[in-house]
């Protein structure tokens, strides 16, 4: 699930300037035009973007292909989440979305 975690890592980057330019986070894919192929690579199926707005959370998080971590690729996802700090930047934590806590990688074992 590492591999999972460095895509992830490699799309906040994109939401962190999209904050900074609009003082919202993003809302949908559409907001960062992230267009993404699907299925991602042999462990990660997609790519999305949920929430946002000006003042909630906003969700990038990955689905697993099937069989990937013993899930179907519908019920096994985890995310980072960003909220805004009252100081101007985003915090991040892991969030976990039906995966059992064993597959995700070691920084998320404990997201709430």
């Amino acid at each position: 699930m590492e591999d999972a975690l460095l895509v992830l890592d490699s799309v906040r980057p994109r939401i962190e300037e999209y904050y900074d330019i609009n003082g919202a986070l993003p809302q949908s894919d559409a907001d960062l035009n992230l267009r993404l192929s699907v299925p991602y690579d042999e462990v990660v199926r997609r790519v999305a973007i949920s929430g946002g707005g000006a003042t909630g959370e906003t969700t990038l998080y990955v689905m697993l292909n099937d069989g990937v971590a013993d899930v179907s690729s519908v019920d096994g996802a985890f995310g980072l989440v960003a909220t805004p700090h009252p100081d101007g930047y985003l915090t991040w934590h892991c969030a976990n979305f039906g995966m059992k806590p064993s597959y995700l990688p070691e920084v998320c074992r404990n997201a709430r």
